[in-house]
């Protein structure tokens, strides 16, 4: 029966600063836009959901 391996943490390598800002970058632009893509979403379906009649 093979012994049981317990689960080492890996280390990322650093890629540089240059690199990290770059990526850190991209990562606030995903993230602004997905949260502007959610409010705009919302804002519309408030908006269409007034416009809505009874009939």
């Amino acid at each position: 029966m093979a012994a049981a391996r317990t689960i080492e943490p890996v280390m990322l390598d650093p890629k540089g600063p240059v690199i990290t800002a770059i990526a850190c970058t991209v990562g606030a632009f995903l993230f602004l836009g997905a949260g502007g893509a959610f409010v705009y979403v919302t804002a519309r379906t408030v908006a269409d959901l007034d416009e809505t009649g009874s009939g």
